[in-house]
């Protein structure tokens, strides 16, 4: 994507976020910043597209946050045969004894091989609360987009701690 296509973007973005001013989402023009620092520079590559976003957003909530491009980490490991190994194989290339991951890819992964290789699979079942949204009905897991609407940055801080996590 080049930088012409990140504004293009990002006027999209904005435009089709029309509705959070309409309805005087109290953070409205606080989170058009952060988009807009999420669209500038605009990496080439997703992957580092994608942290670069998480980066920006986490910041502006106020949790660290640190990432490494896998393919960067020239990491040796086994060929992942489904697409459940590549975490596996790459959780045995690090080291690391426990993965976790979102609830919805629990389809990808068999947890009979995570427990076969020693390594712990959980699944991390996010527990968002009520907020006002502006409306007579909450409608939950919109996106982070809407949670930072209509929350201070500490407000999506505690959000977050509250989660449970599932062995698989």
């Amino acid at each position: 994507m080049t930088v012409t296509e990140g504004e293009d973007h990002l006027d999209t973005l904005v435009r089709n976020l029309d509705h959070y001013r309409n309805i005087r989402a109290p953070h409205y023009n606080s989170v058009l910043e952060v988009l807009s620092e999420c669209y500038t520079p605009v990496p080439n590559a997703l992957a580092v597209f994608n942290a670069h976003i998480l980066d920006v957003v986490c910041s502006y909530i106020g949790i660290p946050f640190h990432f490494e491009v896998y393919s960067q980490m020239a990491l040796e490991h086994e060929p992942a045969e489904g697409p459940g190994d590549w975490s596996l194989n790459i959780c045995n290339a690090l080291g690391v004894r426990s993965y976790l991951n979102p609830p919805g890819g629990q389809e990808f992964f068999v947890p009979e091989k995570f427990t076969n290789a020693g390594v712990e699979l959980v699944y991390h079942h996010q527990e968002l609360p009520v907020y006002d949204q502006h409306s007579s009905l909450f409608e939950p897991g919109l996106s982070i987009i809407d949670v930072l609407m209509f929350n201070e940055p500490n407000v999506v801080r505690g959000m977050l701690d509250q989660f449970k996590l599932v062995n698989a």
